[in-house]
């Protein structure tokens, strides 16, 4: 699989102050929204209809907001991004789809809001060209949906600190620094 970045603007520029609050905000309604909304427990996402993406252990899907056409709306998310720790799932962030496979998504942060899509060497199948339904059999077809070598433009939204940022493209998060940024399994501390 190969990681395509894409952005309009060039992505080594600085961002400007409208860009760089833009960006702030963004991430501020949606860890608002996922408050609000109780999906820091993984029993809501999984009530509000997320369901763990096929081959995929940390992404939740809810595949009525795949096909609702809203683009980067904090409350209706595409996907809930859910890591494994001890304690159980936790909310490390969201992820957006673009409203179509051959669609842009917006770059409300200028460079700071730096969508990514995935090339597979081996195709995938994909209903609409969203929903992702399962591999291509090996006579190239599929059961569900039509087969897609790329797939739709994604962005992500981290609640916990990355090096790259908000919005890295990277998933790799290391169990003790997941933890720590969600701010659980801490021991108390002696008198």
């Amino acid at each position: 699989m190969v990681i395509w970045e894409v952005s309009e603007p060039d992505p080594r520029r600085a961002p400007t102050p409208e860009e760089q609050a833009a960006a702030d905000a963004l991430v501020s309604r949606c860890r608002e929204a996922a408050e609000r909304l109780g999906w820091f427990s993984f029993e809501q996402g999984l009530a509000d209809g997320y369901r763990k993406q096929r081959g995929d252990p940390r992404h939740y899907v809810n595949e009525e907001r795949l096909f609702d056409n809203a683009v980067l709306d904090c409350e209706r998310p595409e996907f809930l991004m859910y890591y494994e720790t001890p304690q159980g799932p936790l909310l490390a962030g969201l992820m957006f789809y673009a409203q179509g496979p051959d669609l842009r998504g917006p770059q409300i942060g200028g460079p700071l809001t730096l969508w990514h899509y995935h090339i597979w060497k081996r195709a995938k199948c994909f209903r609409d060209g969203l929903m992702l339904t399962g591999a291509v059999s090996d006579a190239g077809s599929c059961s569900d949906g039509e087969p897609s070598h790329r797939s739709p433009e994604m962005l992500h939204v981290w609640f916990v600190e990355r090096p790259d940022g908000p919005f890295t493209t990277a998933m790799g998060i290391p169990r003790g620094e997941l933890e720590a940024a969600l701010g659980v399994g801490a021991s108390p501390t002696e008198p």
